[in-house]
């Protein structure tokens, strides 16, 4: 039985375009107030783990293009985890990996182990931001149930940023002649 996957593998030092949107259509953001607090919320709990390059904050759905640090970095973080964390509740690959039936992996735990580990982490910082805001929200609308759509989308881009290359056009170039 292959084992069910909970979260998207956000895997370090890779690029990815993620987006999410309301449930059921319904907006994200129902006031001005509410994306500058998405974003406050959105960096406090990811830039320790993400580069964020660019996003895009609609009323009912969002885009981020984010490249997830290297895994020494993501890790690292893990080990300082989150205030008011309790060890025991921070997720690891053999605590989650163990209950579909794979093998805890060991204390030589191979790359490709480190990487799912790392990939969970990520995961977990975006579910922890994803609730939060989600209370805040349920609470200043008085709404019940879901706002997000369940499983946020991560797809895997390829950047070249190499193709970047800013043009500077003057104003007055546009002016009628």
């Amino acid at each position: 039985m292959k084992p069910k996957k909970y979260y998207p593998p956000l895997l370090p030092g890779r690029f990815f375009h993620v987006f999410n949107r309301g449930n059921n259509g319904d907006n994200l953001f129902y006031q001005e107030r509410n994306y500058a607090y998405f974003l406050r919320k959105y960096f406090e709990y990811m830039s320790p783990v993400l580069d964020t390059y660019c996003y895009c904050l609609l009323p009912n759905h969002f885009h981020l293009l984010v490249r997830v640090k290297e895994e020494a970095v993501v890790l690292g973080d893990k080990k300082g985890a989150m205030p008011g964390d309790k060890r025991d509740s921070i997720p690891t690959l053999g605590a989650h990996w163990a209950r579909d039936g794979i093998p805890t992996p060991g204390h030589g735990a191979s790359r490709d182990d480190r990487e799912k580990e790392a990939a969970l982490w990520v995961s977990e910082r975006f579910r922890r931001l994803f609730l939060g805001y989600s209370q805040a929200i349920r609470k200043q609308e008085g709404r019940t149930g879901s706002l997000f759509q369940k499983n946020f989308i991560a797809h895997l881009e390829r950047v070249n940023l190499n193709l970047i290359d800013p043009v500077l056009i003057e104003e007055d170039s546009f002016a009628a002649k």
